[in-house]
């Protein structure tokens, strides 16, 4: 996986007073694709990478305040040079991949300087991970505006995050993966 195509439509998963339940974000994805896409969070071999992203606290108005966030998931870009499957032929794996969560400072003032950008930060995940093989997989020729469907790996939390209503951040730090498949073309999960 050269560059995976990370399409930012975030799932994440929360459980609440009564059940659990998933709000993709930004809500207006949740049953299209998107326009853009990046590889940052599965980036392959010799590209350690730091990523944060920014989520209005209107796009998470389906998460009751008190409720916690034990994950996130994604799905693979419709884009003509991914891989049917990923990861493939063998699974990917990093030493150490940490998530945290936090409140965001108004994401209209967001800087380049990540730990201005969010506040109360709280370790979520870390330690090593491996994603299984084929848990992305990709249709190229699906119609638009129909996106691809949810991958079948969830970064869990091993930490729920309460949710306390507000704009969120997520930051997200990997060193280089090792044993992780590079295919000549780019690879996925996707945020929407």
């Amino acid at each position: 996986m050269n560059n995976l195509l990370v399409r930012l439509a975030v799932a994440l998963v929360a459980a609440g007073p009564a059940m659990a339940q998933s709000v993709v974000v930004p809500n207006a994805n949740a049953n299209v694709r998107g326009t853009s896409q990046l590889n940052t969070l599965v980036r392959n071999s010799g590209n350690p990478r730091t990523y944060q992203l920014g989520i209005a606290a209107g796009q998470l108005a389906g998460i009751p305040a008190g409720s916690c966030i034990n994950g996130v998931s994604f799905r693979a870009m419709v884009f003509a040079s991914n891989p049917a499957v990923w990861p493939s032929p063998a699974p990917a794996n990093w030493t150490d991949y940490e998530i945290m969560l936090g409140d965001a400072i108004p994401l209209a003032s967001w800087t380049g300087t990540f730990a201005t950008n969010m506040m109360n930060a709280t370790p979520v995940r870390s330690g090593a991970m491996t994603i299984p093989v084929g848990v992305w997989l990709h249709t190229n020729g699906l119609p638009a505006p129909q996106p691809n469907p949810w991958g079948d790996f969830f970064f869990d939390f091993q930490r729920p995050f309460p949710y306390g209503g507000g704009d969120l951040a997520l930051l997200s730090r990997i060193p280089a993966a090792i044993n992780r498949p590079s295919p000549t073309s780019r690879p996925w999960p996707r945020t929407t």
